[in-house]
Parts: structure tokens; sequence; C-alpha cells
């Protein structure tokens, strides 16, 4: 029997549809090299092809216990997600990408955003991803999207808490936007918005987690870092964030040091 969802709504807790159940339940009873081999089926018309909530169901059950499957299932998982989101991915160079481009991009990043929370942790906002997981995708990139029409820069999402610059500074010193004396202005935080959409995606990201608290290094093997996120080395992560910091500073401040 699935493990039941946490997250509430009007006091009762989520559930999944009786159909995403029973294929949870079908599944568990395979082997474990059966159902990884029926996890990895892409194609929809596969009369084998498990539902993208049962696969988001079965990866989050491996936090913590096997890294290597996790990471496997979780390349899987971000496939079907960028097979549904329109648009391109950003590179390190090449054109300006259109809005739509850019929201899908943002949509994707908030995805392994909360895919990262829920690793370190369990994290309710994936259970709507179970119960709905197309409806949840689409909703994290209509708010992408909006926020793309909204105004010329993308907003990005910035820590409002008071104590948010002492939790995120994970990373070397050095410049810090959060930690800039003009961080409480609206103007200010609103080009600091437009500056972090500009970057590249993978340098986004590295940026992105680390404000997030997940390390870039680690001895316990079952604590994700930045680096198995995006799908690199340690030091090849920090050198993106470091890369995505120094364009922000000169984004804001101009290339001045």
């Amino acid at each position: 029997m699935a493990e039941a969802l946490r997250k509430l709504r009007d006091g009762v807790a989520y559930e999944r549809p009786i159909k995403v159940e029973g294929q949870i339940d079908e599944l568990a009873a395979l082997t474990g090299e059966e159902r990884f081999r029926r996890l990895a089926i892409l194609d929809r018309n596969d009369p084998h092809y498990v539902a993208s909530e049962c696969l988001l169901y079965f990866l989050r059950r491996l936090r913590g216990n096997s890294p290597r499957n996790y990471e496997v299932l979780y390349k899987i998982l971000l496939r079907r997600v960028t097979s549904v989101l329109p648009g391109g991915w950003r590179r390190e160079s090449g054109p300006v990408v259109s809005s739509e481009e850019r929201a899908a991009s943002a949509a994707l990043g908030r995805f392994v955003e909360i895919l990262a929370a829920d690793y370190n942790g369990y994290d309710d906002r994936l259970d709507f991803f179970e119960v709905m997981f197309g409806a949840a995708v689409a909703s994290l990139r209509r708010t992408a999207l909006s926020k793309e029409r909204k105004a010329d820069g993308r907003e990005a999402q910035l820590p409002d808490e008071p104590d948010a610059v002492d939790r995120i500074q994970t990373s070397t010193s050095g410049f810090n936007p959060l930690a800039h004396d003009k961080y409480s202005d609206p103007v200010y935080r609103i080009r600091l918005r437009a500056a972090i959409d500009a970057l590249p995606e993978d340098q986004r990201m590295a940026l992105l987690l680390d404000w997030q608290g997940v390390p870039f290094t680690s001895n316990d093997p079952d604590i994700a870092t930045v680096g198995s996120f995006i799908g690199c080395g340690e030091q090849a992560a920090r050198q993106k964030r470091d890369r995505a910091r120094e364009a922000i500073r000169i984004a804001l401040e101009g290339d001045d040091e």
C-alpha cells in the first residue's frame, strides 16, 4: 500500500487518484530490476508506460537510501518534464530566447529546486505532483510565463526572511547580492531578479541551489549536492556558481573592480 501524502487542504490530506494508487501497488510487487525497467519507459504509447505520478512516488522513496538509483530516476523524471514544457533550453552562448522558452527554463529550474528541498527533507509541495503531475508542471509554467509578461526583466524568487542572508552563505567570501546594502530597495531587487534570470540555466541552478542551502560537498553519500543535481563535479559546480555571482555583480555594479 502506497505511503500516504502529508500535504493538507482544508484539514484533509491530499489523495492520489485510484488509478495512480493501483499502479503504485502493481509496481511495488515487482522485482527492483523489473520496476526500474518499467519506470525508465519514455514512450507514452508503450503498454507498460508508468504515470509520472508513480515515477515521482518511487523517486521520493529512494531519498537517503540509494543515491545511485535516485540519480537514475531523477534524470528520467527531468526528461519527462522537459518533454512537456514548450520552448528551448538556454546554453552558455547563442541567440536570445523567447519568453516562452525562458518560462519553460524557469519552470524546470523551480521544479529542480523543489526536488532538491525534498531530497534533504520531506517537502510537501511535491505532494500535488503525485496527485496531478501534468497540472502541477503546467502551474509552474503558467507562473513563470506570467512573470515574463509582467515586466521586461523576468522575476526570480528571492528570499524575504530576515535570516536569509546568514542561512544561504554556503559559498566562499566575495560579492553576495543578497548581502548588498541596497537589497531592501525595490528597484535593486527588480534589477537583481532580471540579472538572475538572464543567466545560463546551469549557472542559475547552481546559484539558486546554493541559496537553498544545498551543499557543494558532503562526506555522506546520501546527501545530495549541487553538482549531483546539475550533473557535474564539485569544482565545476562551484565555478558555475561563481560565474553567476560575477555576472550579477557586473549587471548591478558594472565591471569596475
